[in-house]
Formats: structure tokens, C-alpha cells, sequence
């Protein structure tokens, strides 16, 4: 076993246990010693950044209409499906969150999955609006948010990033600037062109995480591979006892 760590990634918090993408499960993957917390973005109507991972309310809230068609005053009464029913966070809950000082001494971060149907330049402004709100200064964030995304449209209107995606060809593209990691799916990685790229990443220098494994095999091979920074998994708990003291 190597001696770098294998950061356990918490997707949409504890979502093996809690309802997901709610503040919940956050605080539970927290409790359960995540290093990190995957969620996703989406604009209201009204402009308001909230916590959703699908553009929809159908699935998780069992409300037939869309986050962009809807006002926060309407979305904040919703009650999760899953219980216990929780609310829907907004952006700004989550970071307020992160800032605080326990948090902040655990040294624990964001990766925000920016959603593709958001417009780009909308979505970026808002985020970093409601960022600064809870604490300015890239200085005081550091390495504590980083933004996900599934497309090039995002490079000019962020600083850092990771691509998120499934095509190591699209993927490479993202090569050709500075300072862009990768979160990729992970059985893409296992392939012979996976183990190239991940090779190519670290010789360039790149972050890399792999989404999204929830199996001990998978977990096994994430940790063991020397390429791998991160793992992106709906059960900390689980990915975590199989981290070794090496690992840590």
C-alpha cells in the first residue's frame, strides 16, 4: 500500500443512509469522518442557488415541475420523500456550513457538481456571489471549494475546476489548461485507455477523483491505485474501513 491518502468524497452527503443532498446527510457524512462533500447545483427562478442534484422536484420531493420554474419561497416548504423529510439547502446554507470552525479545523471541502442545464455564466456569477456573502477571498476558501463540471463552456468563467465526465477523449481536452483536475467514472478508469490517462494525469500533475463506487471490489482498487486522489461514494462508512493506516 502506498502512503498517499485516499480521500473518502461523501455523494450528495451520506446518501446510503440519509435523504439525499440535504443538510442531514452532510452533517452525517461529516460525522463519519469524510474528508469531502460532493453536491450539485441548480438556479431557482428567482435566482436563488439550491442544492438538487436533478432538475426536477418529481423524484426526491414528489412535486411534477422543475427548480427553474419555481421561487425559493415556494421550494423551501418542500419536504423530502425519503425520511426523516428534510428541507432543500441552499448554496449558502451548505457554505456557511463548511465555514464553520469545526469544519474548518477538520479541514473538510466542497466539490459542486455544476449542473449542465444551468446557464454557465448565471450559475457561475450566483455561486460566487453567495460564496463570498458567508466569507470573501480565494485565500480563505484555498483548496476548500472546488467546482465541478461536465463541460468546456465552464473554463472561462472559473479558476478551478474538474471536469466531471465519462469520455476519457473529451476529458483530455481539458488538459490544455492549467490547473484542471478530473472526477471520472470509474469504470472507464479500469479500462487499458483509462490506465494511460490516469498516467498522463500525474505526469501532468492533475488531480484526480473517480465516481461513483459503492462496491468493496471498486473501493479496493481506488485505494490501492496510486493515481487516485479521491473517491466519490454514497457510504464514507464503508469506503473508509477499508482505508489503511498507510492511507491516511
Amino acid at each position: 500500500m502506498r502512503a498517499k491518502k485516499t480521500q473518502a468524497i461523501a455523494h450528495r452527503g451520506y446518501k446510503a443512509i440519509y435523504p439525499e443532498n440535504t443538510m442531514l446527510s452532510f452533517k452525517g457524512a461529516v460525522e463519519a469522518g469524510a474528508h469531502a462533500i460532493e453536491t450539485d447545483l441548480h438556479l431557482t427562478r428567482d435566482g436563488v442557488v439550491v442544492i438538487s442534484h436533478d432538475a426536477t422536484l418529481k423524484r426526491c420531493f414528489g412535486v411534477d415541475r422543475k427548480i427553474i420554474d419555481c421561487d425559493w419561497e415556494e421550494i423551501k416548504t418542500l419536504r423530502t420523500l425519503k425520511e426523516p423529510g428534510q428541507p432543500m439547502p441552499t448554496l449558502r446554507e451548505v457554505v456557511e456550513y463548511l465555514a464553520t470552525s469545526e469544519l474548518e479545523a477538520k479541514g473538510v471541502w466542497l466539490l459542486l457538481d455544476i449542473k449542465i442545464d444551468s446557464p454557465a455564466d448565471d450559475i457561475m456569477r450566483l455561486t460566487a456571489e453567495t460564496i463570498s456573502k458567508v466569507h470573501e477571498g480565494t485565500e480563505y476558501w484555498g483548496g476548500r471549494i472546488v467546482l465541478g463540471c461536465w463541460t468546456l463552456k465552464y473554463l472561462p468563467v472559473s479558476e478551478r475546476i474538474h471536469h466531471i465526465g465519462y469520455s476519457i477523449p473529451y476529458a483530455q481536452q481539458f488538459l490544455d489548461h492549467q490547473d484542471v483536475g478530473v472526477n471520472m467514472f470509474w469504470p472507464v478508469m479500469q479500462t487499458a485507455a483509462g490506465k494511460a490517462f490516469l498516467e498522463e494525469l500525474k505526469d501532468a500533475g492533475r488531480s484526480v477523483f473517480v465516481w461513483n463506487i459503492n462496491n468493496d471490489a471498486g473501493m479496493k482498487w481506488a485505494i490501492a491505485n496510486e493515481y487516485i486522489d479521491g473517491v466519490c461514494t454514497d457510504d464514507p462508512v464503508k469506503f473508509l474501513k477499508y482505508v489503511t493506516p498507510d492511507n491516511i
